[in-house]
């Protein structure tokens, strides 16, 4: 029976620390883990001051399995006596207006439409059901695209909480058989198509072998994680340098890391992975003046002893150039290259999880040792040849012949090694350097987001 009532053990004890509210709304899916968080809810309103009410949001996918979803909603609330709101979104419309993925789409509009039912019901709080496993999946995609600081999903965000965080899926499930209560399905959770329920169907039950507890053991890492993360996170930003050079540089490592995250996030730049904060510390560390990084959200320089951002230029008439690194890298022209070393099944997971915001453009192999050394990507420059099919043939005239328009010539990128073109992936063509070594391959996959240009 003990473990039947362990779900509600969690979220008694996340109230217990959770500042008092007054109303809460609850994000329902009609999920197992949305289900039990309401009903929890509904048994414990008078710790929300007798106010609890519930939003589902219709994303305008899945069809009949997205109604049926609604519908399921609307009557266990009506079942319950719980106020019930729903909010249709064309999601799909909506992702192709924006350039965004599906997921992200659906993401970015569920908490908008949760902000302002809260506010316009004059609720204080919003709980998603979140759980403990849910924390596993994104600590462990966290660690695999390389995030600057892996923190998992916080317990409190605002006026988000999240009570079930402890609770782990076999929680959920006991809780539900428990008090005998329905729930829906969705149908793409058992594909593998999404890298979270790889995660899910594949890494996680390893992890259960190796410890049955995986899921809490995690959540205590993440925890402990995040309260040094807090603690640091306090003494950078009481560090004042102004972006000055030798001032970051004078810093411990774990205060620089986080006082050139502040620092970029001041210049406009977020979503910094490690590879890009690597990056910049090895710009800061050599301090050459006038050497430039582009990343993701723009790039930046150091000019007069200080680290600056520099005005975006525009691609299709300025010059631009970019180092690459080990896995993923942003392009200028919106674009993802990544460079990998991994077998070819790796590779072939790598660009299932990109799929809901990138599609493959094209791909190249090349021997570790001849891409061993800097790798660049950059515009085109007057004279520049590719040496394929034993000739060398000049790009200006493989830009015509592809009849590329004339805007977008000056944002495709180009691979090179130091002066040495290898390859042109908008075009499909790589250097004939691309066979002449055994020592390893290495890919290049070059990836375009959905919908852009």
């Amino acid at each position: 029976m003990a473990h039947s009532t362990r779900a509600e053990e969690c979220f008694s004890r996340f109230l217990h620390d959770c500042p008092p509210q007054n109303g809460l709304l609850v994000a329902l899916s009609g999920g197992a883990d949305s289900v039990v968080l309401l009903h929890l809810a509904h048994r414990f309103a008078s710790l929300f001051g007798g106010r609890v009410e519930a939003l589902h949001v219709h994303h305008g996918i899945r069809d009949n399995e997205a109604d049926r979803d609604l519908a399921f909603c609307e009557n266990l609330c009506a079942k319950l006596g719980i106020p019930f709101t729903a909010r249709r979104f064309d999601i799909p419309a909506l992702a192709k207006d924006a350039k965004w993925g599906l997921e992200e789409t659906a993401r970015h509009y569920r908490y908008l439409a949760l902000d302002e039912c809260a506010r316009e019901r004059n609720l204080t709080a919003i709980a998603t059901a979140h759980t403990a496993t849910d924390n596993v999946e994104t600590i462990l995609l966290q660690l695999t695209r390389g995030a600057a600081g892996v923190i998992g999903i916080p317990p409190i965000r605002g006026q988000y909480i999240r009570p079930l965080l402890s609770a782990t899926r076999q929680d959920i499930l006991d809780y539900l058989a428990y008090w005998d209560l329905p729930h829906v399905e969705d149908s793409t959770n058992s594909e593998d198509l999404y890298s979270r329920n790889l995660m899910r169907h594949r890494v996680l039950p390893v992890l259960r072998s190796l410890n049955p507890k995986a899921e809490e053991a995690f959540g205590r890492a993440a925890e402990y994680s995040n309260e040094d993360s807090a603690y640091l996170d306090q003494l950078a930003a009481k560090t004042q340098v102004d972006g000055n050079v030798d001032a970051i540089n004078a810093l411990p490592l774990p205060i620089r890391r986080r006082v050139i995250l502040n620092h970029c996030r001041s210049l406009g730049i977020d979503g910094l992975s490690s590879v890009h904060l690597d990056a910049i510390l090895h710009l800061l560390e050599t301090n050459r003046p006038h050497s430039s990084l582009s990343l993701p959200g723009g790039e930046i320089a150091i000019e007069d002893g200080c680290l600056v951002r520099r005005s975006v230029p525009d691609l299709a008439s300025s010059p631009w150039e970019q180092k690459l690194f080990m896995g993923e890298n942003h392009l200028p022209d919106g674009s993802l290259l990544y460079l990998t070393s991994d077998c070819e099944e790796e590779l072939k997971k790598y660009i299932s999880s990109q799929q809901n915001i990138y599609k493959l453009l094209t791909k190249a192999t090349f021997g570790f040792a001849i891409i061993d050394g800097e790798l660049i990507a950059r515009s085109r420059r007057a004279g520049d040849c590719i040496l394929a099919g034993g000739i060398h043939r000049k790009v200006k005239k493989l830009f015509s012949e592809a009849a590329l328009p004339l805007d977008l010539r000056n944002r495709t990128p180009i691979i090179c090694k130091d002066e040495e073109i290898l390859w042109i992936p908008s075009i499909g063509l790589i250097s004939d350097h691309s066979a002449s070594s055994h020592a390893g391959p290495t890919h290049l996959l070059c990836l375009r987001k959905r919908n852009g240009k």
